[in-house]
């Protein structure tokens, strides 16, 4: 989390850097929230090997996606 909250520190604009780091705050404690009762829910019905791989098929997706969209910020005077 430090480095992926360095990142958007990074990457965002001065003046949207507290909405900013608001919406990632919400989004942290809903994923923290709402993954473990669906994985929970999802293992009772479908079994807990078809939830690892679904996990790690998440896994997969969220690394091409990071890998594809996300670019690296470009250094500037204030940051240097």
């Amino acid at each position: 989390m430090p480095t992926a909250n360095a990142l958007i520190g990074r990457m965002a604009p001065s003046d949207k850097r507290g909405q900013i780091y608001g919406f990632t705050s919400s989004a942290t404690f809903l994923g923290s929230f709402a993954g473990p009762l669906l994985g929970g829910v999802g293992s009772a019905f479908l079994g807990i090997r078809v939830m690892l791989g679904v996990a790690g098929a998440l896994y997969l997706c969220n690394m091409l996606w990071v890998r594809l969209k996300v670019k690296e910020p470009k250094e500037t005077a204030d940051t240097a």
